[in-house]
């Protein structure tokens, strides 16, 4: 098809004047360049169902768009190999084999500095997809785009300390974190547990810019924790 970056040789836009009633309507010209018309391959879909998704909702959500480059990508471009479906399992195998392998040793050298500190520590560096895929953990922090509202670091505190606090019934019981959610997951619920608002915060304290990182640890009774540390101008936590 003929495609082009700007369809139209002029664009409106409206200034503001001192009063209301001064607003002006603008014709905006466009580069030549940006409105010539190339022949391009369309990728186009009208009302694709949009899957992956854990939350269960009402209806279902589509998605209408097309998809084009410009110019074009050459006849013999060659798209590279994306592997295979299952990939993605095995991905991180040989990263998490090392992590785990380091802390057994860590773990008895600190037991014998520190006797009194909790014993049979975890250190977990991977959650399970809604896929059942093995992925790392910083995975989940992802800076948020924020609303004006939320512009601040304590009005985000508010906003999240709204969301319902819900606890697995498997972590009450034995007191270890083995769930964590998606961000997206957690708002669309309106609720999570101690780790979900955690991830949360974290992605919306990094979305201010803040310099924010999800902490998992240990507190009295052997119960695992977790909570947010921001890392602050002057070298203050």
């Amino acid at each position: 098809e003929l495609k082009a970056i700007c369809q139209n040789k002029t664009i409106s836009a409206r200034r503001s004047g001192e009063d209301e009633d001064d607003d002006i309507e603008l014709e905006i010209g466009v580069h030549p360049k940006l409105c010539r018309k190339h022949h391009t391959k369309v990728y186009g879909t009208n009302r694709m169902k949009l899957i992956g998704s854990g939350v269960h909702a009402a209806t279902t959500a589509t998605v209408s768009f097309q998809c084009y480059f410009i110019p074009d990508f050459p006849q013999n471009f060659a798209y590279p190999d994306q592997g295979e479906d299952g990939e993605a399992k095995t991905l991180f195998v040989d990263n998490f084999r090392a992590w785990e392998q380091f802390w057994p040793k860590f773990t008895a050298t600190y037991a014998a500095w520190f006797p009194d500190a909790p014993q049979g520590r975890r250190f977990n560096c991977s959650f399970a997809s809604l896929c059942k895929d093995d992925m790392p953990l910083p995975v989940l922090v992802t800076p948020l785009a924020l609303p004006a509202s939320l512009a601040t670091p304590l009005k985000v505190l508010h906003w999240v300390k709204c969301l319902e606090f819900m606890v697995p019934a498997r972590q009450r019981a034995n007191g270890q974190i083995n769930i964590w959610q998606q961000p997206a997951d957690t708002l669309a619920l309106h609720r999570g547990s101690v780790q979900d608002h955690a991830v949360l915060l974290c992605c919306a304290l990094q979305g201010l810019g803040k310099h924010a990182f999800v902490c998992k640890g240990t507190i009295q009774g052997d119960k695992e924790h977790a909570w947010v540390m921001t890392r602050e101008h002057g070298g203050t936590v």
